[in-house]
């Protein structure tokens, strides 16, 4: 038999017995979670460590708790607490209906005494849910601890910059261990990268802003730390022409994060920033904590930035590839076997007698696209009906003109080839 049974026990030593419990890793694992999981498993795991709660309430320690939070069926965890009070009472299964009425009054005893700080544990559950939650994003953890933090950023309100940062910190670190915090405060800087606060060389918020490009945008954190890292990285990822992959991320993401960052919406039409990533922030209206909306946001960060840099090195690769074949030429055409992204290649041509594109397209035809600025497809073709440019341009197989003029689609490579000729003028083999 139990031989604390009739002990009386302070709210402090019942919370300490919890506490104990919490710290042992293999009751912990039961509610313990990842900062990123979506709202009805955190409340899952909440309803988990109530349950621990209630269990050391009653029993006034943690011996066997690990078997009774295995058990997920309602109705056996009741049968369970049922026999673990009967063998801690030391009741045979022959005394069971006799002796019943023990059984129940062990619980409501302990409850009645106790309930106080079972209603005390729920109240604070979220608090101390927080303390043993592990906001974690892959590589990047979140900490309270200066001490245990290698890298620094603000806290409060996130944008895209100190996010897009510390996704892309975790891209050359291999262990990032964030802590948020409203300012220095002349804080030891010693074996921690500090960015996007505290004035030094990853901060923007100097009175000079810590400089500017020629263009006028000035550097935000991420720009400073592309600035800093950039080439390393695309040289861990093995990425081609590294340098030109560098310039044309800072010029068609970097820089325009930079720019949303620091206000300066001039710079900014129609041009791509992910300034998606403050959505994440929370509202007013909800029950989110700050560590919950960062790490969503990095998540999201994530899997923009994979994209990016993919689209990025296929595109310097394909303007390279582009330009190659443009100046090998001696037609006003130049034919590809597969969709190459083009536009920014047509500024980098050489040869200026380029006047047309093909490529064979992914929809199994032959797309024929113009890119001299003087010259469109024939107006006599550039009509409604595909039949009748058909007859006039003889292409028995043209599929489809553009509207403005500048796209044709044909079925094989022959039949784009001539269509270039007619529009040339040039004498139809």
């Amino acid at each position: 038999m139990e031989s604390n049974i009739n002990n009386k026990y302070s709210s402090q030593e019942i919370a300490r017995i919890i506490d104990n419990g919490i710290k042992k890793s293999e009751i912990r694992k039961f509610f313990i979670q990842p900062g990123n999981l979506p709202y009805n498993e955190v409340k899952k795991m909440q309803a988990e460590f109530c349950r621990f709660i209630g269990f050391c309430i009653l029993f006034r320690n943690t011996q066997n708790v690990e078997k009774y939070m295995l058990i997920k069926n309602k109705k056996e965890q009741i049968d369970y607490i049922k026999l673990e009070i009967m063998n801690r009472l030391g009741i045979l299964p022959s005394e069971v209906d006799e002796r019943k009425e023990e059984v129940r009054l062990y619980a409501l005893n302990n409850f009645k005494r106790y309930g106080f700080v079972f209603h005390a544990g729920n109240s604070n559950i979220i608090k101390m849910v927080k303390i043993m939650k592990v906001f974690k994003y892959k590589n990047i953890k979140l900490t309270k601890k200066y001490n245990k933090a290698n890298f620094v950023t603000h806290s409060g309100t996130f944008h895209v910059d100190d996010v897009i940062s510390t996704i892309f910190l975790s891209k050359i670190f291999k262990k990032i261990n964030l802590i948020r915090i409203p300012s220095m405060d002349n804080r030891n800087t010693n074996n921690k990268l500090v960015f996007d606060i505290g004035l030094g060389k990853f901060d923007h918020h100097q009175k000079n802003r810590n400089g500017k490009r020629e263009n006028g945008i000035y550097y935000s954190s991420i720009g400073l730390l592309w600035k800093k890292y950039g080439k390393e990285y695309l040289k861990n990822i093995n990425a081609k022409n590294i340098d030109k992959v560098y310039e044309y991320m800072d010029k068609e993401l970097i820089q325009y994060i930079d720019a949303t960052d620091n206000m300066q919406m001039e710079y900014l039409k129609s041009k791509t920033s992910p300034d998606f990533v403050k959505l994440y922030n929370p509202e007013w209206n909800e029950n989110v904590t700050e560590e919950e909306g960062f790490i969503r946001a990095l998540k999201s960060a994530d899997e923009f930035w994979n994209i990016y840099i993919k689209h990025a090195i296929a595109e310097v690769e394909a303007i390279e590839i582009i330009v190659k074949r443009a100046n090998e030429t001696n037609e006003h055409y130049v034919i590809f076997d597969k969709e190459l992204p083009y536009r920014k290649a047509i500024n980098l041509l050489k040869n200026r007698n380029i006047k047309y594109l093909i490529f064979k397209s992914k929809r199994k035809c032959y797309d024929i696209r113009i890119i001299d600025k003087e010259i469109e497809f024939k107006k006599e073709i550039v009509i409604n009906d595909i039949k009748q440019a058909r007859i006039l341009s003889n292409i028995s197989d043209l599929l489809y003109v553009d509207t403005l003029g500048k796209l044709c689609c044909t079925k094989t490579l022959n039949s784009a080839i001539n269509l270039v000729k007619y529009n040339d003028k040039k004498q139809i083999d």
